[in-house]
Order: C-alpha cells, then structure tokens, then sequence
C-alpha cells in the first residue's frame, strides 16, 4: 500500500513551479544580455569578467524572479497543477481530514445456503 503523501499549499501558489521557470528563463534571458553587455565593458581579467557576469546575472535573476513571481500570482490557475486537486482538497489533505469515497458494496453470494 502506497503510503499517504501530505502536502500544504498555504498561498495557493506552486513555488517549485516559480523556481524551475525562473531558473529556464534565466539562462536562457541572461545569457545573451551579459554576453552584449561584456562587449561594452572594459574586462581586462578573468576575475573582472566572473565579477561582471556575477553582478548582472544577480540582477537578471532577481528580476525574472519578480515577473514569474507575479505572473503565477496573477494568471496561473492552483487547478493547473499536476495533482488537479481544488484548493479545498489540499487543505482537507494537508489538515489530515481526507474523505473516503463512498463505495457501493454488493452483498456476495454464499455458496451453501441453497434450501
């Protein structure tokens, strides 16, 4: 028997989501704007390169961050999620007060009472 799996979900927002798209659209946004922006900028060293690319990939990262943050805020559906649970599931699940389906049980036949 698989065991029960408890999750709470107090904001109504998914943050591993937010993490792995913010991460995405990190590189795939800040990779191409510090390679423009070094072009620009004097970097006559290897440090002076890492120290570059550290200080704006930070601020790249930390503004993806914000507009993921908001757009799953503002447009992402909690019923879009991989569970397909409505809120009121999860804080029922995440409370410990799931509720059983009903199940219709059918008598079974037995065998020997035949008169």
């Amino acid at each position: 028997m698989t065991p029960e799996v408890r999750t709470s979900d107090p904001d109504g927002i998914d943050y591993g989501w937010i993490m792995q798209v913010t991460f995405i659209a990190t590189l795939f946004v800040g990779t191409p704007v510090v390679t423009v922006l070094s072009v620009f900028a004097e970097l006559p060293t290897w440090p002076d390169r890492a120290m570059f690319a550290v200080r704006v990939g930070a601020l790249i990262w930390f503004v993806t961050l914000l507009v993921v943050y908001l757009y799953a805020r503002l447009y992402r559906d909690p019923g879009d999620r991989e569970s397909g649970s409505q809120p009121e599931d999860r804080e029922a699940v995440s409370e410990g007060q799931r509720e059983e389906p009903e199940r219709d049980v059918q008598p079974s036949p037995q065998s020997g009472d035949d008169d």
